[in-house]
């Protein structure tokens, strides 16, 4: 048995890592190592491997995406890694192969200057138990509000308001308001360079012809969600929700994570219910130091939930 960086996988075991990752995750491949490119859903992948596997006998066991981020916390910009696509073969699990790539990944982080790891996960899964194991902590919970909107649901934009789908062309725009929007922020507030949508569908607003908010609509069979969304503007940050629920019409709408924080005053009434916490959750642990989650929230600055910046498009 050996570990191997997903950089070096031959074409047998990149098509084993295509059935793993389709098999663990669902649909979507976002999380394969992605041939010819340096990135994986906006984010950098790190650079000399990309991520590791367990090799036994040319065949994949497990598995690990790992890619390089900056974060805004109170105390500056710090480097840090993001874990994703953690995959085991069936009917090889419980054998550590997990545990042990994840250590190894640490290793490599560590001795390359990222300072944390973060992770997505489901306090639902095993796989939470194994990271907390391994010093990570429950840093930021994914609330969300929900509603039936009803099919002749119906909302113009306002005379100065335009709205409309987003284009290769707008998305310069939608990184300067990003910018503006989350300055000062904690979290993914430093986008990487050249970032462009990676999933969903992006609307622009426009207030009087300038950008001045956008939203990133998702739709699954009759429900229809939104993650992200940013405005200039408090005006902007109402006509943005309106539009939104005029894009889910006839459907469940589902509005979480920064746009619930948001917009959190706007979504009462008794057409809604929401929840503060979820099983969706950020994780984090120190690759410098132990630390308790009270001094991760403290660090990364996960504490001021409505400045910390973590959106649908913050996923590696």
């Amino acid at each position: 048995m050996k570990i191997v960086r997903l950089r070096d996988f031959d074409a047998s075991l990149r098509l084993q890592d295509a059935l793993l990752v389709h098999s663990s995750f669902g649909s979507t491949f976002s999380h394969a190592y992605p041939e010819g490119k340096d990135e994986r859903d906006g984010y950098p992948i790190s650079s000399d491997y990309g991520g590791l596997a367990m090799i036994e006998d040319g065949r994949l066991l497990s598995r690990i995406s790992v890619c390089r981020l900056e974060l805004s916390s109170p105390h500056g910009v710090i480097r840090c890694c993001g874990i994703g696509g953690v995959g085991t073969r069936p009917g090889s699990g419980r054998r550590g192969l997990a545990r042990s790539l994840l250590r190894e990944v640490h290793r490599v982080e560590r001795a390359a200057g990222s300072r944390y790891s973060l992770l997505y996960t489901s306090r639902s899964i095993v796989a939470h138990g194994l990271y907390e194991s391994m010093g990570y902590h429950d840093i930021l919970d994914f609330p969300r509000a929900v509603r039936r909107v009803p099919t002749d649901h119906h909302y113009e934009c306002g005379d100065d308001f335009e709205w409309g789908v987003a284009t290769p062309p707008d998305y310069p725009h939608l990184r300067i308001i990003h910018s503006v929007s989350t300055h000062g922020w904690s979290g993914f507030t430093p986008r990487p360079p050249g970032w462009t949508p990676q999933h969903g569908d992006v609307f622009l607003l426009k207030e009087r012809g300038k950008p001045s908010g956008y939203a990133v609509i998702e739709r699954q069979g009759t429900s229809t969600a939104c993650w992200e969304a940013l405005a200039t503007d408090a005006s902007s940050s109402i006509e943005l929700l309106r539009r939104v629920e005029a894009e889910g019409r006839g459907q469940w709408l589902v509005i979480g994570g920064g746009p619930f924080r948001m917009w959190s005053d706007l979504l009462q009434g008794p057409e809604w219910i929401s929840e503060e916490t979820s099983w969706g959750v950020l994780m984090a642990c120190s690759l410098q130091e132990n630390k308790s989650r009270e001094e991760l929230v403290a660090s990364l600055g996960a504490g001021d939930v409505r400045r910390f910046a973590c959106f649908a498009l913050d996923t590696f």
